[in-house]
């Protein structure tokens, strides 16, 4: 009869939540459409995939081999030739105006010391001002040219018909990279950015629900019923749960249709993850709405204790194996890092509840303690 009680009242304030959310149509917007916009901005712009580097040619040989390697530099689609230079002025005024990132420099003689066996040198000059970049064209330019050399290698013993010896490495490494092995950082992002949209969105949302009810001066009505705290918690979380669920199955259907990012899991598990990891960031946003006395501070706190951690401290684009050990410790109070983890391996490795159980409890024991503390603190505000 309690537990009828309780569903019952629970229920009443969840359905007068659901109407006010439909009636305002601001709320409606920023609910499905905010997590679509953030997920295509964030999912572009945090790309890891540095491509068209602009590069210019300085080519003092002017044979058949250095054009063709330049060929090769550009159809790797990796850079994005702007012409050549004759000298070394030239060639720096490029890098100065910002023109190039990169440059190829090509000696005399340079495809008749090749031919003949003796090898040779290839000036790479790197704009070092943008050291990301930098880094990711010298990778770039290896791989290319170790591809290249391979294949003169493989041509000169074909004609002369000898067997390789001691001019190739003894031993050939065969990189294989599982679970992403094209290294698309899309696959590697798009988890990330589904957990932090929801990180914030959900806690957002919420934590203006509170501060709402003071504004409109419907706080008082709350207050004069008998109505508990946990029943006024769980009644407001209710329709924003089911919100939460929409705005997942949006962003799953973008990252699939639209970045081509493949589940190889269970999609009702990562459902069930979702709704686990949106009740704890609801929680987050009701205790949020107890404390806070105006709108102002709730969105502030709200943004506070969510983007930043979940942006700097979830390994969504810093790997925490590389940060100080005292920050990596803060990083075990942001569930948005298990919620990664959950995702990522969902998605990405196609692991099950056996794997990700541990961070499942987490995210459950986050959930429930948030919404115990901000019971606790909406009871202390009706004392």
């Amino acid at each position: 009869m309690l537990q009828k009680l309780y569903r019952s009242r629970s229920l009443a304030i969840a359905r007068k939540e659901f109407l006010h959310i439909i009636r305002d149509r601001r709320t409606l917007l920023l609910t499905f459409a905010l997590p679509v916009v953030m997920l295509v901005l964030y999912a572009y712009a945090l790309t890891f995939d540095i491509r068209n580097i602009p590069m210019a040619v300085r080519d003092l040989d002017n044979s058949p081999m250095t054009r063709q390697i330049t060929r090769k530099f550009v159809s790797s689609g990796y850079f994005d030739l702007v012409g050549y230079v004759s000298n070394f002025k030239e060639e720096e005024k490029f890098f100065l105006s910002g023109k190039i990132k990169m440059a190829l420099n090509f000696g005399p003689g340079f495809a008749g010391r090749v031919n003949s066996g003796r090898g040779a040198d290839l000036q790479i000059v790197v704009d070092g001002s943008d050291s990301n970049t930098s880094l990711m064209a010298v990778s770039y330019v290896n791989t290319i040219l170790q591809d290249y050399s391979k294949d003169i290698l493989l041509k000169y013993y074909s004609r002369s018909q000898m067997t390789p010896k001691g001019q190739l490495l003894p031993i050939e490494a065969h990189p294989r990279i599982w679970y992403n092995p094209e290294l698309k950082s899309m696959n590697f992002l798009v988890p990330g950015i589904i957990a932090m949209v929801l990180m914030i969105l959900s806690a957002l949302i919420t934590s203006l629900s509170i501060v709402s009810e003071k504004t409109r001066g419907t706080m008082e009505q709350l207050i004069a019923t008998s109505i508990r705290p946990m029943e006024i918690m769980a009644g407001k979380m209710m329709p924003y749960v089911l919100i939460g669920l929409c705005d997942v199955l949006l962003c799953v259907l973008v990252s699939v249709l639209f970045f081509k990012v493949p589940i190889r899991g269970s999609v009702f598990l990562l459902l069930l993850e979702s709704i686990i990891f949106i009740f704890g960031s609801l929680g987050l946003g009701l205790f949020i709405s107890t404390v806070a006395k105006k709108q102002e501070n709730a969105i502030i706190m709200g943004a506070m204790t969510t983007m930043l951690p979940s942006i700097l401290l979830s390994g969504f684009v810093f790997p925490i194996e590389s940060m100080p050990k005292i920050i990596q410790l803060t990083t075990y109070f942001v569930p948005a890092r298990y919620f990664l983890t959950i995702l990522r391996g969902i998605f990405l490795k196609g692991i099950g509840i056996e794997y990700l159980w541990f961070d499942t409890l987490l995210l459950i024991g986050f959930g429930v303690l948030m919404m115990m503390l901000a019971s606790r603190q909406f009871k202390k505000r009706l004392d």
